[in-house]
């Protein structure tokens, strides 16, 4: 019997006129969540695509994590859009669209840690 394989995509929103980052996300359904991000209010940063505009930002594709174990590709996954937040710097309070890190990944105070130490 052969096992599925998983992914999931580790996702950026990028403001189009100034390329900045603006918000950076994961999901194993790419066109559904962008699709979401368009039409329901379930957070700040879809306040902002929605209100300034979809078309206002360009949506890339930073990294595909796969696997075959369900827990262990979301893990990793939670994990490296963690990693992506800190390097994009977007969360709200520098301007960007991240409430915050990732709470669901088992190595966010590792990361968090290591953003303390590197801009200290």
């Amino acid at each position: 019997m052969s096992e599925n394989l998983l992914a999931y995509n580790i996702y950026l929103y990028r403001w189009l006129l100034s390329g900045r980052p603006f918000y950076v996300g994961s999901t194993r359904n790419l066109q559904n969540r962008d699709r979401a991000h368009s039409r329901y209010l379930s957070s700040k940063a879809d306040s902002v695509i929605q209100g300034f505009g979809r078309d206002r930002f360009t949506l890339e594709v930073l990294e595909v994590v796969t696997g075959t174990d369900v827990r262990e590709v979301r893990k990793v996954a939670h994990t490296k859009e963690n990693e992506y937040i800190i390097k994009f710097n977007t969360l709200e309070k520098h301007g960007g669209g991240n409430r915050a890190l990732n709470h669901k990944s088992q190595m966010i105070r590792n990361l968090v840690c290591q953003f303390i130490k590197a801009n200290q």
